[in-house]
């Protein structure tokens, strides 16, 4: 039930809305006449059941402020806290005597090379090296009629220094200083009894020279052939040469060979 205005209405439902009178959630029940006279006051009833507390209303403005209590025991000293940022440096110092000199250090490393200076007058020109060589020939027909045989040279053109020697028309050549030799020959080869293979190498000390083996095949009887090598022998000293056939029955004509040593 709801009283409002002086009339009393029923609620219909649980939260109703709108205002009694013109809202379907309420229904008139009585209707208010004219107000009589007040009566007497009755007397007083008994108090009723205390209804539920009502929500907290906003905070009082703030009280003024108590007087100060008494300070409380120093508490225990909390942890170190970070440490803060370095201060600015300070003015320098004046200079302190000079200590007493250490002991060396080590040498550091070498420091990277200075640029290079211009380059200096040309010196006056030395002495050309002593030239050794040798250079002997041939050209006259000469058989070589079993492998193993040495070709003579019948005329030395050339002879410089002591470091080569040779006897004319005779097949050794003596390197005398030990060294680094230049030797290069030549030959016009034939086969004047049969047809086959013609050639011949160098030999150092009877024993052959790598690379200076040269070899042709004659096809017809006196057909000719040109043999030529050149090498470098890295000899020892007294070492003797010869240029040898590695084949029977070997003709030669305008045989030549020159020897230099290069060091």
């Amino acid at each position: 039930m709801l009283y409002y205005n002086g009339a009393l209405y029923q609620v219909n439902q649980d939260n109703p809305s709108g205002t009694p009178g013109t809202s379907p959630d309420f229904t008139l029940v009585t209707v208010t006449g004219p107000t009589g006279p007040t009566g007497a006051t009755g007397a007083a009833g008994a108090t009723g059941a205390e209804g539920p507390t009502g929500p907290t209303g906003p905070t009082g403005p703030a009280g003024a402020a108590g007087p100060t209590g008494p300070t409380g025991p120093t508490g225990a000293e909390g942890p170190t806290g970070p440490t803060g940022p370095t201060g600015p440096a300070g003015a320098t110092g004046p200079t302190g005597a000079a200590g007493a000199t250490g002991a060396e250090g080590p040498t550091g490393p070498t420091g990277p090379a200075g640029a290079a200076g211009a380059t200096g007058p040309t010196g006056p020109t030395g002495a050309p090296p002593t030239l050794n060589a040798l250079y002997a020939t041939n050209t006259g027909s000469q058989t070589l009629a079993t492998t193993g045989d040495d070709a003579t040279f019948d005329t030395n053109q050339v002879e410089q220094g002591t470091a080569i020697t040779h006897t004319a028309s005779t097949p050794t050549f003596t390197l005398v200083d030990a060294g680094v030799y230049r030797i290069t020959y030549s030959v016009v080869a034939t086969n004047t009894s049969s047809t086959g293979t013609v050639g011949v190498e160098l030999e150092a000390n009877s024993a052959s020279v790598p690379g200076s083996k040269s070899s042709a095949t004659i096809s017809t009887t006196s057909n000719l052939a040109t043999l030529a090598k050149s090498v470098l022998v890295n000899a020892g000293a007294s070492t003797t040469v010869t240029l040898t056939s590695t084949e029977d029955n070997v003709t030669l004509t305008e045989a030549a060979i020159v020897i230099q040593k290069l060091n």
